[in-house]
């Protein structure tokens, strides 16, 4: 089992001894992951008697400008829409995949290369973009029933990338069902743990983000790298069969040490 204060004291350790990489793989990752920007508008419009033309004070706009106005609008937002969506399913999601895979190494050792954020590129990549969009997929789909649901599923599926991590050739069905079982009678305490992140967030805001890129961020992802350890290490002392799926070999002894 794992507690709050174990999983935070072993980030602050590990923290403390790859102060800088972990930082910039932490913005590389929260800066691929930052959303988009909105769009809005106002207008003062009436229609003129005719029903024809659009007034604005005395200036007549004809309804065909203001109809191919708006469409444009329209195909732009489409596009923005469909360029995040490429980017999230082709960069962000593999980025995130590295991004945990260097998080989990650098628990235990202070020579992980920075490279590690693009392990995904080189490994295991198409599955692992089709696994990742399935995650968005079904937690988009369950979200659609009322948010309650979404947010479970979300922390129902929290460890899928850190599998992908571990062993990047896992079936796709398996990485899910492993998630599950991590995370079976987990949720309630996993979202304590990431209520407890509240007043660094804060923190961070009144700094200008200054403290969440120089501390909240490395800690809170090395947080989590060492929940997703204690789980995983749980799961298979209780199966060790379980070790080849998550890990691509049968070892149960010295868990914490390599993936």
């Amino acid at each position: 089992m794992w507690t709050r204060i174990e999983l935070k004291e072993r980030a602050k350790e590990a923290f403390a001894r790859c102060r800088w990489i972990a930082v910039a793989v932490s913005l590389i990752f929260a800066i691929v992951s930052g959303g988009g920007a909105g769009f809005g508008g106002y207008g003062n419009s009436i229609v003129d008697d005719n029903g024809s033309d659009y007034n604005i004070g005395e200036i007549n706009i004809p309804k065909e400008f203001v109809a191919g106005l708006l469409l444009a609008g329209v195909v732009v937002m489409l596009l923005v829409l469909i360029f995040a969506t490429v980017i999230r399913l082709f960069v962000r999601n593999p980025i995130e995949i590295g991004a945990r895979r260097y998080f989990l190494l650098a628990l235990n050792r202070d020579d992980v290369n920075f490279r590690e954020i693009v392990y995904s590129f080189s490994n295991g990549y198409i599955d692992g973009v089709v696994t990742m969009f399935l995650r968005d997929l079904y937690i988009f789909l369950w979200s659609l029933l009322l948010i309650v649901p979404g947010i479970i599923k979300a922390y129902e599926y929290r460890m899928v990338p850190y599998i992908i991590a571990e062993n990047p050739n896992i079936d796709r069905k398996r990485a899910f069902e492993l998630s599950k079982m991590m995370m079976d009678g987990e949720k309630w305490d996993t979202f304590v743990l990431d209520l407890s992140f509240i007043p660094w967030n804060i923190l961070s805001t009144i700094t200008l983000g200054l403290v969440g890129i120089f501390y909240t961020l490395p800690y809170y992802n090395f947080t989590h790298a060492a929940q997703y350890e204690a789980l995983r290490d749980n799961l298979i002392n209780n199966d060790p069969k379980v070790s080849m799926d998550i890990r691509g070999y049968m070892d149960v002894e010295d868990t914490k040490e390599t993936i």
